[in-house]
């Protein structure tokens, strides 16, 4: 098992061990009572109505604030498809990911556009706490996605569900490090 894939499977058991997820689930109540465990709350911000009817330049966003965690997602795609956004973007959080680049990047307009009421100053704070979900690019965005792909496995598995219409199951150890390695060869640009 990588490393990554060892944080991903720790921080999914510190989730589910603090967090009992509702059920049915709902992403809206879980990040409610994610926040109510974690002492800091999550607001989760539909980005058709912060952009005014705007296209969306990227699926979901994730800004750490002082007085909470906004996650901004596409709410015109499939309701699967924000959920699993939500929960990327959760995994940042939980994995305590940072924000990588610089102010030059296309997330300080975004930070306008989203924050209208904040200086400029505190744009620019908050965009060293801004990760964007724009592609898996780098090894934060494949920990995340790998978290809301592992969170909804455990989920589905829990309730007795199916994924891709068998039961979901941990692979064992030599079929992960070959998935492992699969992923590395592939990486950045070859896909």
């Amino acid at each position: 098992m990588t490393e990554a894939h060892a944080r991903v499977e720790r921080a999914l058991d510190q989730v589910f061990s603090s967090v009992a997820p509702p059920r049915p689930f709902e992403v809206g109540a879980f990040c409610r009572d994610l926040g109510q465990a974690r002492g800091h709350p999550i607001e989760l911000m539909p980005l058709s109505q912060v952009l005014g009817g705007r296209v969306a330049p990227f699926d979901g966003l994730l800004v750490s604030a002082f007085d909470a965690d906004y996650v901004f997602y596409d709410d015109t795609t499939s309701a699967l498809h924000q959920q699993n956004t939500i929960l990327h973007e959760i995994g940042h959080l939980v994995l305590e990911h940072r924000s990588i680049g610089d102010s030059g990047q296309p997330r300080l307009p975004m930070l306008r556009l989203l924050f209208p009421h904040f200086n400029e100053a505190r744009r620019e704070e908050l965009l060293g706490k801004a990760l964007c979900r724009a592609g898996f690019q780098d090894i934060q965005e494949r920990e995340a996605e790998s978290f809301a792909t592992q969170f909804s496995a455990r989920l589905l598995d829990a309730e007795g569900g199916r994924v891709l219409g068998r039961r979901a199951k941990r692979l064992p150890p030599h079929e992960a490090q070959v998935i492992d390695r699969l992923a590395q060869g592939l990486g950045p640009g070859q896909q």
